[in-house]
């Protein structure tokens, strides 16, 4: 049984979720606005997390929003420990 799994899946999935809410056509509505800080923020805190673990000295607000999803993709993947700290450092410094 793989206990982070099911994380990294709904890690993806938010960051799937956060692209849409940014593509949508609802520019007005607070309540949208809210959800998509609140996204915003979740993607940013993952990424922190990611900084932390793989020890890079990155401001995560300085990232885009396809940066920060990206980052979230890589998490996901099932690439060696190694491999994601390099992904993630590589989109970091785009």
């Amino acid at each position: 049984m793989m206990i982070g799994k099911p994380r990294a899946k709904l890690g993806f999935g938010l960051a799937m979720a956060m692209l849409g809410l940014a593509a949508s056509p609802v520019l007005g509505d607070t309540a949208h606005a809210e959800r998509v800080g609140e996204h915003l923020s979740q993607l940013e805190v993952h990424a922190q997390s990611a900084f932390r673990l793989y020890d890079l000295e990155v401001d995560p607000q300085s990232l885009t929003l396809g940066q920060l999803a990206a980052i979230e993709h890589i998490l996901a993947s099932e690439d060696s420990e190694s491999e994601k700290r390099g992904r993630i450092e590589a989109v970091a410094n785009q």
